[in-house]
C-alpha cells in the first residue's frame, strides 16, 4: 500500500515529509517509555518479521494484491510509539534498499501506516480489552483482530486523504486485505503469547523463537507471492 514516486504533487509532498519527520522523532522520544533494554531484540526481530511479511503478497480476488501491514500488530504487542519507530526504520529500508515506495514519498507512507495505523489499533485495543493484561482466550484473540483490521482501514482512509486515490476503488480491494490481516494477526498474536513469559504481565516481553519461525515460514513463502499490483497501484490505473 505504498505511495510511489511523482503520486503526490509538491506542496504536499513537503508537507507529509516535514510532518513524517517530526512524527519520527516524537516516536524515538516516546519509545523511551515504552521500551527496556531488553526488549530491544524482540522489537527488532518482530520488525524483521514485519519487513518479510510486507515482500509477500497475496491476491485479494480484485485483481489485484495486499500484503500484511503489521502496524497494529506491532503496536499491540510493543505500544503504540515502539510501532511507530518500528514502522519508520521498516518503510525506510524498503523505500531505500528494496525499491518498495520511494524516498520522497517515505513522510506521507510513514504518517499512514507509521502513524495512523498503530494508533487506531491501540486505542481499538484500549477499547475493547481496557487494561487486561495478555491472555490466551477467545476475546482477547478476537480484540487484536478487529484492531488489526481497524488499522489497515484506517490507513487506506489516509491514503485516500492524502493522495489522489479513488477511496471508491480503494476502500473494497483493501477491506479484504483489512479482514485477512486480522485473521493472520490473531493467529501471530497466539503463537508470540506461547512464548510469552507466565511470570510477566506484559505483551511487550516475549521469546525471540516464535518469531524466528515467522519469519523463516514468510521467507519460504516469497516464491509464491502474488504478482499483481497492489491496492494503490490498481486503484491509480482505474
Amino acid at each position: 500500500m505504498h505511495l510511489a514516486h511523482g503520486t503526490l504533487d509538491t506542496t504536499p509532498l513537503l508537507m507529509t515529509s516535514a510532518a513524517g519527520m517530526f512524527a519520527f522523532g516524537a516516536a524515538c522520544y516516546g519509545a523511551r517509555h515504552e521500551l527496556c533494554a531488553k526488549q530491544f531484540p524482540s522489537l527488532f526481530a518482530m520488525g524483521t518479521f514485519v519487513l518479510l511479511a510486507h515482500m509477500v503478497n497475496f491476491t485479494t480476488g480484485f485483481g489485484c494484491s495486499g500484503h500484511l501491514l503489521g502496524a497494529g500488530l506491532l503496536a499491540i504487542l510493543f505500544g503504540p510509539y515502539s510501532a511507530m519507530l518500528a514502522m519508520g526504520l521498516i518503510l525506510g529500508t524498503q523505500a531505500t534498499l528494496l525499491g518498495d515506495g520511494a524516498p520522497s514519498t517515505l513522510g506521507a507512507n510513514f504518517i499512514t501506516m507509521g502513524v495512523c495505523a498503530p494508533w487506531l489499533a491501540h486505542w481499538t485495543f484500549k477499547l475493547l480489552q481496557g487494561r487486561r493484561t495478555p491472555q490466551a482466550d477467545s476475546a482477547q484473540t478476537i480484540a487484536v483482530g478487529l484492531a488489526a483490521a481497524v488499522a489497515a482501514l484506517g490507513a487506506t482512509l489516509s491514503v485516500c486523504a492524502l493522495s489522489p486515490v479513488s477511496l471508491a476503488v480503494l476502500l473494497p480491494v483493501n477491506s479484504i486485505a483489512a479482514a485477512i490481516e486480522g485473521l493472520l494477526s490473531m493467529a501471530i498474536f497466539q503463537i508470540c503469547l506461547r512464548g510469552l513469559d507466565a511470570r510477566l504481565s506484559s505483551l511487550r516481553r516475549f521469546a525471540l523463537k516464535p518469531i524466528a519461525a515467522l519469519s523463516l515460514l514468510w521467507i519460504c513463502l516469497l516464491p509464491v507471492s502474488s504478482q499483481q499490483p497492489d491496492g494503490v497501484e490498481y486503484a491509480l490505473s482505474e
